[in-house]
């Protein structure tokens, strides 16, 4: 049996990462881009689950009629879930995709529309319903391009709920599948013709 012998520089730096790397974890600005509000204690909010990812990217079938595109949901972040219905309003915010990638191109404005610019969280509920766009992929310009659209939370309806400005935001990206795009299976015997 080997026997490993630690002198005393290796102790002391075992020491420092692990006092160091906790402390760095618990950094103020890291918690507030990762996880939701701070020191909520007593608070009300309602923000946008996805609005913690830099981008969320899905694939649209490419389709001669418009789609319903599911996009996200509010949630009501409380000790209790809501005591009554919570209307919370969106606006369209394409600054988040010129800021995310300036070769993203902007979702034209006569591709997509808006059912509702609200969601609603219900009485006796914690997410709001489906906040969706109808997509028409037949008026995009460029079937093999990225587009962006962003929102924002403008509004909320119950008064003291807050919007907190690390979860107020969320960006989509999207690309239009090939129209061949699928799984394919095949029956019968196969035949390699270069052999």
């Amino acid at each position: 049996m080997k026997k490993i012998f630690l002198n005393n520089n290796w102790l002391a730096l075992m020491v420092a990462v692990s006092i160091i790397l906790p402390s760095c974890l618990k950094d103020k600005d890291n918690e507030d881009m990762i996880s939701g509000p701070q020191n909520t204690e007593g608070q009300e909010w309602v923000t946008i689950p996805k609005g913690n990812k830099a981008a969320n990217v899905l694939a649209i079938e490419a389709k001669s009629e418009p789609q319903d595109v599911n996009l996200f949901q509010v949630s009501y972040d409380y000790v209790d879930p809501a005591s009554t219905d919570i209307t919370t309003t969106m606006v369209v915010n394409n600054d988040l995709v010129t800021a995310y990638d300036p070769t993203v191109i902007v979702l034209p404005a006569n591709a997509f529309t808006m059912p509702s610019a609200s969601t609603v969280v219900a009485k006796g509920q914690r997410l709001s319903d489906m906040f969706k766009i109808v997509l028409n992929t037949d008026l995009l310009p460029d079937p093999t391009a990225v587009y962006g659209v962003g929102f924002t939370i403008s509004s909320v309806s119950k008064p003291g709920v807050q919007i907190p400005s690390n979860l107020k935001n969320v960006l989509f990206l999207f690309t239009v599948k090939n129209k061949y795009d699928g799984r394919y299976t095949v029956n019968g015997t196969m035949v390699d013709a270069a052999s």
